[in-house]
């Protein structure tokens, strides 16, 4: 969670088997001067956040991220219409967290669609930055055949990811994303709003030319 966790957390992790004794754990590390408590509990230096990381391998930390995350999506709505709250950052950032530790999971969808969520909603507040990331988290967890499959949470995701990209102005990449949208999209329409990236973004680096050639 970084170098800090809410009670509120704390409470909805507590409630799980796996993590009934989060709550003892961290007030033996408050004793020991590891953490502090105010608010939160958080770490009283970052080296020894960093160093407690260190102590478990790679592996470990996978499966750590994925189970506090999964702990935390069982108390989220299963609605994709839900509204998205911190704890459902809280809980996708830990998911993303586990790497390919997740991607094998029958969820990955879900991972997925959270992803976009997260993506949208940094997008609205003009975070582009986070929102690549969580878009491109939520690309990685679609399916091989999810153009056939899961068209409209493709098309979704790799047109929001040109959006961020737009934001950022990272012409190259935005074009990467854009590219899967021409290839796979099954009309006109779904293509549109690509095009329209595609055109402003060649236009503000003075090659307007060469994008209404591709269009």
């Amino acid at each position: 969670f970084g170098s800090q966790i809410n009670e509120d957390v704390i409470r909805l992790l507590s409630n799980s088997s796996k993590w009934e004794g989060l709550v003892h754990g961290l007030d033996v590390a408050v004793k020991e001067n590891i953490l502090e408590k105010c608010s939160n509990y958080r770490f009283v230096h970052d080296m020894l956040q960093e160093s407690s990381y260190e102590l478990m391998d790679q592996e470990e930390r996978r499966e750590y991220h994925y189970s506090l995350g999964c702990v935390l999506l069982s108390n989220l709505p299963s609605s994709e219409d839900s509204d998205f709250t911190s704890l459902s950052y809280s809980a996708i950032d830990q998911i993303n967290r586990s790497d390919a530790y997740a991607r094998a999971e029958t969820y990955a969808v879900r991972f997925a669609v959270l992803n976009l969520k997260a993506g949208r909603r940094s997008v609205e507040v003009f975070d582009f930055v986070s929102a690549l990331s969580y878009l491109e988290y939520g690309i990685s967890f679609l399916p091989e055949e999810a153009w056939e499959t899961h068209y409209d949470l493709s098309l979704n995701l790799f047109e929001s990811a040109g959006i961020a990209c737009c934001g950022l102005a990272h012409a190259e990449k935005m074009k990467v994303f854009l590219s899967e949208i021409f290839r796979h999209a099954n009309c006109l329409g779904d293509k549109l709003n690509g095009y329209y990236m595609l055109i402003r973004t060649m236009a503000s680096f003075g090659s307007l030319d060469a994008a209404t050639d591709k269009v």
